[in-house]
């Protein structure tokens, strides 16, 4: 262990720093896999792109696109008969040329009853 002074002036014992993305789930929910389900994308100012829903959970998806999303955009996704609107929070290049975002869940309405979910 390492000694350090922080801000404060106090001595302080220093220890290992943890890795939390190596084996450690930050999941808040349980995730379901999706069984190739397809959706189209739609991002402001950019024509709407076919997707791949990957897996589900209360509050998210996680997609494979076949061009990256800016993480931050407001995004509306068909799929069957619910509009899903959200927030993209990652996105990442895989080895295939694709991409994987996860979106969060901001609204959902099921199109064919005209009411939110």
């Amino acid at each position: 262990m390492a000694d350090f002074v922080n801000d404060s002036g106090t001595l302080c014992e220093m220890g290992p720093i943890v890795d939390r993305r190596r084996g450690a789930d930050r999941r808040k929910e349980i995730r379901m896999a999706s069984k190739s389900s397809t959706a189209t994308l739609c991002v402001a100012a950019r024509s709407p792109v076919d997707v791949q829903i990957r897996d589900v959970s209360r509050s998210g998806l996680g997609i494979i696109a076949p061009s990256p999303v800016l993480i931050g955009s407001s995004v509306v996704m068909v799929c069957g008969g619910l509009t899903i609107n959200g927030i993209v929070r990652h996105c990442r290049e895989r080895l295939a040329g694709e991409y994987a975002a996860g979106i969060r869940i901001t609204r959902i309405v099921d199109t064919g009853a005209g009411k939110e979910i």
